[in-house]
């Protein structure tokens, strides 16, 4: 149980300083966008997986507003689009969701 415990403690402090640091970048690139940028990478936070239509309603931006941050949060390498599609797109915050997969697989 201690080692658990001690997994998940050193899960979370990873994924803080991640949180933190990718802050960082979209505070010091965003410029205008800055807003924009950091209410989609709180909704990435709470919802790894986003489509653009589900961010604009969770962040409550529109959706070119969304279009436009999330393009941003891709540039910088925070996001990832994951489908290949034009349309329909789908988006990764895949730093968090690696960390979150290192203990998720089995021997």
């Amino acid at each position: 149980m201690k080692l658990t415990a001690e997994v998940a403690a050193s899960t979370a402090q990873r994924l803080s300083r991640v949180f933190q640091s990718d802050r960082s970048l979209i505070e010091a690139a965003a410029g205008r966008r800055t807003g924009s940028a950091l209410r989609l990478h709180e909704a990435l936070k709470s919802k790894p997986m986003l489509s653009l239509p589900e961010a604009a309603r969770q962040t409550k931006l529109s959706f070119h507003a969304a279009a436009s941050a999330m393009d941003l949060l891709a540039a910088q390498g925070i996001a990832r689009e994951i489908t290949g599609k034009r349309r329909g797109r789908l988006y990764a915050y895949h730093r968090y969701l690696a960390i979150l997969g290192e203990g998720a697989e089995t021997p």
